[in-house]
């Protein structure tokens, strides 16, 4: 192998090699750098967007619009108009995306509506409240800084391309590529060759290469061989030929943005002489190019001290950015230096951009924001006001301090009126309220008609002024707007300048007087409402003393009236689930009788006031005993009881007459009770109650006449009830079979036999109960038995064997004597 062969092959893989590590290592670096500078970039212009959006929120929220649909979309709107302005290169763009993923604003009209919900890169943005991401939306790869906008629920996008943004990097990346495979080629055969043949052609280029570095475009390298230093040659030349092209059309782009964009493009040398001065800005100050360069910065923006204050720091080395007025005009200035070799300032360059427009809308709106937080600072102070002279007085104030006006005054019409009456006024027009005028009669009057604000700055030589020597001479401009209600004109409220000052009135002045004219036609409604609702109020409350006397009436007489009804009736009647009217119906109850044995003739041993307490205190712990066992109390009938299961509140047959086969046992029990607490009294033959139960089909409803009414039971089953009570002995409860059959399951029963009942044609099978099954043997195992001369009671399982015995032995005795031994 040649020597050259050799020194291709033992240094091309290592310049390769080399150049490939470089390469990559500048576009990795050069990629990062650039993705900083991305995110910082994208991240300014979301929060420019956001700032744009709350700026319309703060807006909605100081006049308390926050709540009105219509002005929030309009709010929307603009904030989407604001954020389409923003500038992301020429790709780039600001959209919003509500929180269920539908884009909302968006450059592209098209988009506006699109769904993106189901994108992965909308869910990553939805996990934080803002960030960065990279995401691919409609085949394109894009970066993006987003923000959570809270007040509207959007997420507020800004975005651009990769392909824009990394696309110097590319660019950087292909001509790193190719100039070092042009170099290491290059050097690669200058070590084969090693020749004039080869370094001389590589001469060239190098001098090629200087030229361009400085600038020169138009250098050409020679081809003077075929060979490899052929190629590059013409590789570089054709390299050349692309970068002119590329640079014609740079040249092309910057012609038309400073032939069209209100800008100053200039250059200076470093004395501060003017080399390059270009745009369309020099037309709005009557500049021309070919005029001024050549000359010193100072002399041509004279009237300018900042623009030559950021020229001359431009040129000490600083980077400047700052405003500055030139006549009219108002101009964003950028001055940077040229640096020249070893850090010297070789001269500088800059832009001034005409933002004179923007500038004025700024102040505009500043001033709009001004007004409108004074407004909504002075009225919030008089909206709660409701005496109406009070706060009349408190509106021509607050009025006159919203536009300085030291004269003013507050026209009113009465309901039908024909003329208008000042009401309150302040300055000159203070002293003659009550004044009335016209129909189209001065200021007010030609307000009050139009219903439209009507600004007069001549007042002094205004046709339609109303002759007052007071004013004549004296007042120089005033504006009028109306005061409405439910639609119609109810009032005028003005304001005055004197000749004392050179203010005007303006349509600045008449839409924020006219502002405050609506809040203070609220405020005159909310008076006169207040006054009505005070007379409302206070006849509504006497109405309400009324309406209170007569329940608190009612309640009184309903809780008399349940004394005399059972609680289910008493309920179902006023629930309503029960109708008072003459009604019936056949139904399966379970009825109750109980009476006093012997009753009579205790009535005979007992004064009546004594008779009446006994009586009562039975009657009463036994109705306690009916009502906890949910029983409906028919009647008394003097010592008898009627009670009755199954209506109006019934909880089936079976457990109707459980329940009252229980409660009799209950009965019985507390009998016992009291039968002791009498004979403690010093009762000698207490109180003893028999008790009879039926169950069967009985008519229950109400009886009576239309005026005077009975809810009761008749039928054979009540029949039946009673004689079976009036069979049982004294203390003993009685029950049918088909009540038997009911209860024998919990209720422990004897048979007792039958008995004739008048209007039955066969006898009754009859049951004496003994007591609850679950009670156990030994209280069913208690003898008890008591009449008017004999009482006997025995608890076997109680008794010792020596009371056992002793029993038997009474027994026995007893029995003895009864039978005459």
């Amino acid at each position: 192998m040649k020597i050259y062969g050799k020194i291709m092959w033992a240094t091309l893989p290592l310049l390769l090699a080399a150049f490939v590590a470089a390469s990559g290592i500048t576009y990795v670096l050069s990629r990062d750098a650039l993705d900083d500078i991305a995110e910082q970039w994208l991240e300014t212009r979301s929060l420019e967007a956001l700032k744009a959006a709350q700026a319309q929120v703060e807006f909605l929220a100081a006049y308390g619009l926050d709540t009105v649909e219509a002005s929030v979309r309009q709010a929307q709107s603009d904030a989407g108009l604001a954020m389409a302005e923003i500038d992301i290169g020429d790709n780039g763009y600001v959209f919003a995306v509500d929180e269920g993923g539908k884009i909302v604003v968006a450059p592209d009209a098209s988009l506006v509506g699109t769904s993106v919900a189901d994108e992965g890169w909308f869910a990553e943005m939805n996990a934080t409240d803002h960030g960065q991401i990279s995401y691919a939306f409609r085949g394109e790869r894009f970066l993006a800084s987003h923000h959570f906008f809270e007040p509207w629920k959007w997420r507020v996008i800004a975005t651009a391309p990769e392909a824009q943004v990394y696309g110097a990097v590319n660019k950087l990346l292909i001509y790193v590529l190719v100039l070092g495979g042009v170099g290491s080629l290059a050097i690669a055969l200058a070590l084969m060759l090693l020749t004039r043949r080869v370094t001389a052609p590589l001469a060239d280029l190098v001098q090629g290469a200087e030229r361009v570095g400085q600038g020169d475009l138009t250098t050409e390298i020679p081809v003077r061989t075929e060979d490899e230093t052929g190629i590059l040659a013409r590789s570089f030349n054709n390299m050349i030929g692309e970068l002119r092209t590329l640079y014609s059309r740079l040249e092309e782009r910057l012609s038309v943005v400073v032939s069209n964009a209100p800008i100053i493009v200039f250059a200076l040398d470093r004395d501060g002489v003017l080399t390059l001065l270009e745009g369309k800005g020099l037309d709005t100050l009557g500049l021309s190019a070919e005029e001024v360069v050549g000359e010193t910065v100072s002399a041509v923006f004279e009237r300018s001290p900042k623009m030559i204050g950021a020229a001359e720091a431009a040129l000490a080395g600083e980077t400047v950015s700052s405003f500055a007025a030139l006549d009219d005009q108002v101009f964003e200035i950028w001055c940077a230096p040229l640096i020249a070799g070893e850090n010297a300032v070789n001269g500088a360059i800059g832009v001034a951009t005409d933002v004179t427009e923007r500038v004025l809308a700024q102040d505009k709106l500043r001033r709009q924001a001004d007004y409108l937080a004074a407004l909504n600072e002075t009225t919030l102070g008089i909206v709660s006001r409701l005496d109406t002279d009070e706060l009349l007085q408190a509106l021509i104030t607050r009025a006159g301090q919203l536009l300085a006006a030291p004269h003013g005054f507050i026209y009113l019409a009465d309901e039908g009126a024909s003329e208008i009456r000042r009401k309150v006024g302040v300055g000159v027009y203070a002293e003659s309220v009550g004044a009335t005028l016209q129909p189209g009669q001065g200021v007010a009057g030609r307000v009050w008609v139009s219903g439209e604000p009507v600004v007069v700055n001549d007042y002094d030589t205004w046709d339609g002024r109303v002759p007052n020597a007071k004013y004549d001479g004296f007042i120089r401009a005033v504006i009028g707007v109306p005061l409405t209600s439910g639609g119609k004109v109810i009032g005028v409220l003005g304001m005055a300048y004197d000749e004392s000052s050179d203010r005007t009135f303006g349509d600045e002045e008449a839409a924020l007087l006219g502002r405050f004219a609506e809040l203070a036609s609220i405020s005159l409604d909310n008076a006169r409402l207040f006054s009505t609702a005070q007379d409302a109020r206070r006849r509504a409350e006497e109405a309400n003393e009324r309406v209170l006397e007569k329940n608190q009436m009612l309640e009184s007489l309903s809780n008399k009236l349940s004394k005399y009804l059972s609680p289910q009736v008493y309920s179902s009647i006023f629930s309503g689930s029960q109708s008072v009217e003459i009604s019936a119906q056949r139904k399966k109850l379970t009825v109750f009788f109980s009476d006093i044995a012997g009753f009579t003739e205790t009535t005979d041993k007992l004064e009546s006031e004594e008779l009446t307490k006994l009586l009562n205190h039975y009657l009463t712990e036994m109705s306690k005993i009916a009502l906890e066992h949910g029983a409906t109390i028919d009647k008394y009938v003097g010592d008898a009881i009627v009670i009755f299961f199954g209506d109006p509140e019934t909880r089936g047959v079976k457990e109707d007459a459980l329940a009252c086969v229980t409660m009799a046992i209950a009965m019985r029990e507390r009998m016992r009770e009291l039968q002791e607490i009498w004979r403690a009294a010093g009762i000698e033959h207490p109180l003893q109650c028999r008790i009879g139960i039926n169950s069967g089909y009985c008519t229950v409803g109400n009886f009576g006449s239309e005026d005077r009414m009975d809810y009761t039971i008749i039928g054979g089953g009540v029949n039946l009830a009673a004689r079976l009570e009036t069979a049982a002995d004294p203390g003993e409860i009685l029950i049918s079979y088909e009540t038997y059959a009911h209860v024998r399951d919990a209720i422990a029963c004897e048979e007792h036999g039958q008995i004739s009942v008048k209007g039955l044609a066969y006898p009754v099978s009859t049951y004496r109960v003994v007591g609850r099954r679950d009670e156990a043997g030994p209280a069913l195992r208690r003898i008890a038995q008591e009449s008017a001369n004999f009482r006997l009671e025995i608890d076997p399982d109680a008794m010792s064997a020596e009371e056992k015995r002793k029993a038997e032995d009474a027994l026995r005795a007893a029995m003895d004597r009864l039978s005459g031994n």
